[in-house]
């Protein structure tokens, strides 16, 4: 999975991402997600350039098991760019932890050990942990 946001989004907060990253990890497949970020561009705002440059990083990880980084992601986009328009910032980011910005909610009658965790705080809800080896709240 290949995620594109931007920092200044404020319908969904960027602080979302880390619960991709975490359900990444309890599933033991953190490599197969790669987030880029760019500093602006809202909700759905991003150029012409950063969006095809996603969308190749994207088809090239798939057809060539080429795996994105933003350096490669930026390479693209500042090639594009003169094609398909617009800014083109794709950056390194690690957004604030996501308890900061959001409370952690669950479904009524759902089971606390559903919950995926990297044991941050904020992660489980009051009177549960985070289990380190399942990264599930116990």
């Amino acid at each position: 999975m290949l995620t594109l946001h931007a920092l200044d989004d404020g319908l969904v907060v960027p602080e979302n991402e880390e619960k991709y990253r975490e359900a990444f990890l309890a599933a033991g497949r953190p490599d197969q997600l790669v987030q880029l970020y760019t500093p602006t561009g809202g909700h759905c705002g991003f150029s012409a350039a950063e969006h095809v440059a996603a969308f190749l990083a994207l088809t090239g990880w798939v057809e060539k098991g080429t795996v994105p980084t933003v350096a490669s992601a930026q390479a693209t986009c500042s090639a594009v760019a003169p094609v398909a328009g617009g800014a083109c910032e794709i950056i390194d980011a690690m957004p604030a932890e996501w308890a900061v910005r959001v409370v952690e909610r669950r479904q009524k009658g759902a089971p606390v050990r559903s919950l995926v965790c990297a044991d941050d705080v904020g992660d489980c809800p009051d009177g549960s942990t985070c289990s380190p080896e399942t990264h599930h709240c116990r």
